[in-house]
């Protein structure tokens, strides 16, 4: 009875200790990857909206890329890079990966695996996925909310981009939208509700002019 719960023991000890090293041995890093690697793959290549070089308001400096799998580049999957960090916690090195990210069905919305890391009760460092979902609301901004409630907002800093303020469920960075309007004076203007005509980058007024000037006098 002694051997076997010895055996047993043995069993559980060596499923946690390798347990414990898939933990470390599932977290990837990009050996010799900086920031000049990220600007020489950017310049020479037709990236997506969402690849570049980003800072986020916690602390890191990402790139964006492109995933890859067997040396092949993946479509709608790509890898969060670590550039530098300004943040207290002495795990996170450069050229680590801080998460992974796909394409979802709706045009600007992704799927993130996110990781965090911090001690546990043994004063070892475990890494955690926290899976959540991220959302490019313009060219230069993308934001998602990790499950602890942090939201988490990046600003694109490489490449250049124009900030064209387009929705996030757009598929056009050219949206058109209408509403109704009401003419109070005979010299031009209208009152019409806030959402009709908030971030417009122009405004376009149709309606029976002439007829607007008569009843206002």
């Amino acid at each position: 009875m002694k051997k076997g719960i010895l055996l047993l023991t043995m069993v559980l000890l060596n499923f946690t200790m390798t347990f414990g090293q898939k933990k470390v041995a599932n977290y990837y890093s990009v050996k010799g990857y900086d920031e000049q690697t990220a600007k020489s793959y950017f310049d020479r290549f037709d990236i997506d909206p969402i690849e570049g070089i980003w800072q986020s308001n916690d602390g890191f400096k990402y790139s964006i890329e492109k995933d890859v799998e067997n040396g092949m580049r993946q479509e709608g999957k790509y890898r969060v890079i670590i550039l530098s960090h300004n943040t207290n916690n002495p795990f996170w090195k450069e050229t680590y990966v801080k998460g992974f990210m796909e394409k979802t069905a709706a045009n600007g919305v992704f799927n993130i695996d996110y990781y965090t890391a911090g001690r546990n009760y043994s004063g070892n460092t475990d890494i955690e996925i926290q899976t959540c979902i991220g959302l490019l609301e313009a060219s230069a901004l993308f934001t998602f909310t990790k499950q602890d409630g942090d939201k988490i907002i990046l600003i694109k800093l490489y490449p250049k981009t124009e900030n064209d303020n387009s929705g996030t469920f757009s598929s056009s960075n050219n949206v058109k939208s209408s509403g109704t309007g009401f003419a109070i004076s005979s010299n031009g203007y209208i009152v019409t509700n806030h959402h009709v005509i908030e971030n417009a980058n122009s405004i376009e007024v149709k309606g029976e002019w002439e007829l607007f000037k008569k009843i206002i006098g």
